[in-house]
C-alpha cells in the first residue's frame, strides 16, 4: 500500500498564518490592556479605601483631629500621615523614617507591617517620580487644608506655620480644622492618586497648580500613562472625607469647592 505523501506548508500559507496571527494581537492587545488598567484603577481605589478609612479611625481617636500632611520642604512632624524613607529632618537632614512610624499605621495594619503595595497604585512606577530632595516614593497625598501643615523645633514644640489652613496656631500643637467642621464631606477631596511628574511629598496642595502646575491629580488610569500636567487632561481617583472613592476629571479635583473643607480657608483661588 502506498504511503499517504504529506504535503508541507508553503511560504506563502506561513506568511497568511503570520498574518493572521498579527491582526488578532492587534484587535486583542488594547482591549487587555485596557482590561489590565481597569484591574489597576479597581485596585488603587481599594488602597485608597484602605487609608481613607485609617485616617478616619486616626480622626475618631484623636478629638477628631487630623494627622499631619507630611510637608517634605519643613521638618518632619511626629503626626504625620505617612513617614516615608527618606524623610526630610531640618536638623539632620541624613535622617531616614520608617514606614512603620506613619500616624496612621495602628488603624490599616494593627499589628501586621504597613507595606509599600497599599500606598503605591498598580499602574504608578516610583522610578519614574521627579525625584526631588524629598524621594517620596507612594502614590498618594492628603488634601493640607484638612490636614494642616506645622512644623516642630527640636526638642518637639508647636510652631505655627504661616501657610497653615486654618491660621492662629494652636498651643497644643494641633491643627485647627476637627472632622465635624467639614462643610459636604462628600464632596470635598481628603486624598488623591499624585501625577507621577508633580508628586514630592504626602500633601497635595492644589492652590499651587494655577501658578507652577504641581500638585496634580494622575490621569494614568484614564490615559494609560502620565501624559500631561494640563489642567484638563484626563481623570484619576480621589477619596472624599466620607470614605467613598470617586474616578473623576482633572479639572474638578481643581475646583474650591473640591478642596476646600470650609468656606474662606487661607490660600483660597476663585471658585471655578
Amino acid at each position: 500500500m502506498a504511503s499517504r505523501l504529506r504535503r508541507a506548508f508553503t511560504l506563502a500559507e506561513l506568511l497568511v498564518v503570520i498574518g493572521i496571527i498579527a491582526v488578532l494581537m492587534a484587535i486583542l492587545l488594547p482591549s487587555l490592556a485596557k482590561a489590565r488598567e481597569a484591574a489597576n484603577r479597581t485596585q488603587c481605589m481599594s488602597n485608597m479605601r484602605q487609608i481613607c478609612n485609617g485616617i478616619q479611625l486616626y480622626s475618631d481617636a484623636n478629638r477628631q483631629a487630623f494627622p499631619a500632611p507630611a510637608v517634605g520642604d519643613i521638618a518632619s512632624s511626629p503626626d504625620d500621615w505617612i513617614a516615608w524613607q527618606a524623610g526630610y529632618d531640618r536638623d539632620n537632614p541624613t535622617a531616614t523614617r520608617d514606614l512603620q512610624d506613619s500616624a496612621i499605621k495602628p488603624f490599616i495594619g494593627g499589628r501586621s507591617p504597613l507595606t509599600a503595595a497599599v500606598l503605591t497604585c498598580p499602574s504608578d512606577l516610583p522610578s519614574a517620580h521627579v525625584l526631588k530632595s524629598n524621594r517620596f516614593l507612594y502614590s498618594y497625598t492628603v488634601n493640607w487644608m484638612i490636614c494642616e501643615p506645622r512644623m516642630y523645633s527640636y526638642p518637639p514644640a508647636f510652631v505655627p506655620m504661616w501657610f497653615d489652613g486654618y491660621p492662629g496656631g494652636d498651643p497644643r500643637a494641633r491643627a485647627n480644622l476637627k472632622r465635624p467642621q467639614i462643610h459636604r464631606p462628600t464632596e470635598v477631596i481628603l486624598l488623591i492618586d499624585e501625577n507621577t511628574l508633580t508628586i514630592d511629598d504626602g500633601c497635595w496642595a492644589p492652590q499651587h497648580n494655577p501658578s507652577d502646575a504641581e500638585n496634580c491629580l494622575s490621569n494614568r488610569h484614564d490615559l494609560r500613562s502620565e501624559k500631561s500636567v494640563d489642567r484638563s487632561a484626563g481623570r484619576g481617583n480621589v477619596a472624599f472625607c466620607d470614605g467613598h472613592v470617586d474616578f473623576i476629571p482633572r479639572s474638578e479635583s481643581l475646583r474650591q469647592r473640591s478642596w476646600d473643607p470650609m468656606k474662606g480657608g487661607a490660600w483660597s483661588m476663585p471658585v471655578q
